[in-house]
C-alpha cells in the first residue's frame, strides 16, 4: 500500500489511508506502513478509517473526521 500511496501523492492526489481497509501479509508490516504515513507530516496523506469516512460521507460533523489513535 505504501508504494501505491506514494505514487498517488507524486501525481498530486491528496490521499487518505483507511487503515482498516488496507492489509499486509504480516500485521507488523501493516502497522509499520500506517505509522510511516502518519509520521511523515502528512506528506503521504492522512490516516483514517472506514467509520470516519462513512460519517463524513453521511454529512456528519468535522469532529468525526479527527484522526484515529495510532498505536506505537
Amino acid at each position: 500500500m505504501s508504494s501505491t500511496l506514494r505514487g498517488a501523492v507524486e501525481l498530486g492526489y491528496a490521499c487518505v489511508l483507511l487503515q482498516d481497509c488496507a492489509a499486509a501479509y504480516d500485521p507488523a508490516d501493516h502497522e509499520a506502513s500506517v505509522r510511516l504515513v502518519h509520521s511523515k507530516n502528512h506528506d503521504f496523506g492522512r490516516v483514517s478509517d472506514s467509520t470516519r469516512l462513512g460519517r463524513a460521507l453521511a454529512g456528519s460533523t468535522v469532529e468525526s473526521l479527527s484522526p484515529p489513535t495510532i498505536q506505537k
